[in-house]
């Protein structure tokens, strides 16, 4: 128990002093040995927590997008079109993204690295798909939330062929939706000023939700 404690402490050092670092310089200038400085431990420290650079900067990802999700505090049944929830989420974590505006394109290489680099693609596809279950779940608990409000249609919207359908097309709409957050977000950083990125988001949603 005390070594898995000294384990999460020193991972926690790392973390911090990264964060420390990257507000003093670019993200990209990030050096391991003024990491381990910061945080009062060796490079052989560092290795045995992170294979490399980029592990340490997919966790610090990781951990940056389970803090804006934590701040998503929806009920069990939401009782809203699943369109007009996720345009909620867009406004509410919109601050967030504005704030790490410049690390947001090494964020993105990370993505694109892990389609050659086979230690990279384990990390970055569990990242992915804890995007896809975290917009699954809440498109599910949308259309339960208006199904209950329709009597004796729930069954049958629920289950046919013994399939949960709802999880099915939740599923399938949470990668459209993923594939659209990536595709405005590139535009987004390539062109700042070249729309209302936010208000044609909500809009793309809208179209692609029917609401």
């Amino acid at each position: 128990m005390k070594q898995e404690l000294r384990k999460v402490a020193s991972i926690n050092k790392i973390l911090l002093a990264a964060e420390e670092c990257i507000k003093k310089s670019n993200i990209e200038e990030l050096d391991i040995d003024e990491i381990c400085k910061q945080a009062g431990l060796t490079k052989g420290a560092f290795y045995h927590h992170f294979k490399s650079k980029q592990h340490l900067l997919l966790e610090l990802f990781n951990r940056w997008v389970t803090n804006v999700s934590l701040r998503l505090e929806f009920p069990n049944s939401i009782n809203k079109p699943a369109g007009e929830i996720i345009c909620e989420i867009i406004d509410r974590i919109q601050p967030s993204f504005e704030q790490n505006e410049r690390k947001l394109p090494i964020f993105l290489k990370l993505y694109l690295d892990a389609i050659t680099d086979s230690g990279l693609n384990e990390p970055v596809v569990k990242s992915y798909r804890s995007f896809i279950t975290f917009f699954s779940d809440l498109i599910t608990k949308s259309s339960k939330g208006s199904s209950s409000s329709e009597s004796g249609k729930s069954s049958s919207r629920s289950k046919r062929g013994g399939k949960d359908s709802c999880n099915v097309n939740a599923e399938e709409i949470s990668k459209i939706l993923f594939a659209l957050t990536i595709g405005l977000l590139i535009q987004g950083l390539i062109d700042p000023g070249g729309a209302d990125w936010n208000k044609l988001a909500k809009k793309s949603v809208r179209k692609l939700l029917g609401s």
